[in-house]
């Protein structure tokens, strides 16, 4: 070989080493690469089953979300209804109760003005009475001052005659002789009657005095008669003290009763010994 051809030969020579050794490294590489693929493709696999499991555990979460999404919508709508049902129940309740108030509110508006009317009729009425009653008042204390001043009258007349009984007896006790003439004294003082004045209103209330009358004719007897007319005059103050029990009268005749206890108590002592006969202070 010429020098030309033998460097031409190191030439590819060399060329060929070089390319055998990237050709070496470029397999090497290649099944690295490929051993780098196949790993990705099995991760990428795992990947995809993975992926594609949890693909249909969403399918499957997305699946009972609608289910209970549904039930939710028609749990809200049956709720709705029910709402509406009982909101309508509830206006229909809250209309009757309005129209029952103002029915309410009518009749009583009506029970009032009838009570307002009753009270101002009764009103009227208490006014008429009272001033009917008031009138009667009026006449009935002018009637029963006018019937004051008549026993005022009666009274003093009794007074009298009890004083002169007094003094008949103290004459029969200081004479005997005079016995005849007490006893017609007393007789004439007995006899004698009370005539009382009294008005057609008081023709219920007013009984006429008992009459002493005797026709004894001993002292004691005439006493005994005495003293029987004067109880019996006791019970007709106490009538009328009955009959006059809410008036101021009232208390005078109770006055004039305790008097005629204490004459008649001094009388029976008189009768049972003339000698304590004494003078009763009237």
């Amino acid at each position: 070989m010429d020098s030309s051809d033998q460097s031409l030969h190191d030439i590819y020579t060399t060329n060929s080493q070089e390319w055998c050794e990237k050709y070496v490294k470029l397999m090497g590489d290649k099944e690295k690469r490929e051993n780098e693929l196949i790993q990705a493709l099995e991760s990428l696999e795992n990947d995809v089953k993975n992926l594609t499991a949890e693909v249909q555990q969403l399918k499957q979460d997305n699946e009972m979300l609608t289910i209970q999404l549904q039930i939710v919508k028609n749990e809200k709508e049956l709720h709705i209804e029910e709402h509406a049902s009982s909101s309508s129940k509830w206006q229909k309740e809250k209309r009757k109760l309005i129209k029952k108030y103002d029915e309410d509110k009518k009749q009583l508006k009506k029970i009032i003005q009838q009570i307002q009317l009753d009270y101002e009729k009764s009103q009227k009425n208490l006014d008429e009475v009272y001033n009917k009653n008031k009138f009667r008042e009026q006449t009935w204390k002018n009637k029963l001052e006018i019937r004051e001043e008549e026993l005022y009258k009666v009274i003093a007349d009794k007074d009298k005659t009890i004083m002169k009984l007094k003094e008949a007896l103290k004459q029969y006790e200081e004479k005997p002789d005079n016995k005849g003439l007490s006893n017609t004294i007393i007789k004439k003082i007995a006899k004698k009657k009370l005539k009382i004045k009294r008005p057609k209103s008081f023709a219920n209330l007013d009984a006429p005095l008992s009459t002493r009358h005797t026709k004894r004719d001993s002292s004691s007897n005439d006493i005994s008669d005495l003293i029987t007319n004067i109880e019996k005059e006791q019970d007709e103050l106490r009538q009328k003290l009955y009959d006059f029990r809410d008036s101021s009268y009232a208390n005078y005749l109770e006055a004039e009763i305790q008097k005629n206890e204490d004459r008649l108590r001094n009388i029976k002592i008189s009768r049972n010994s003339p000698s304590r006969l004494r003078v009763m202070d009237l």
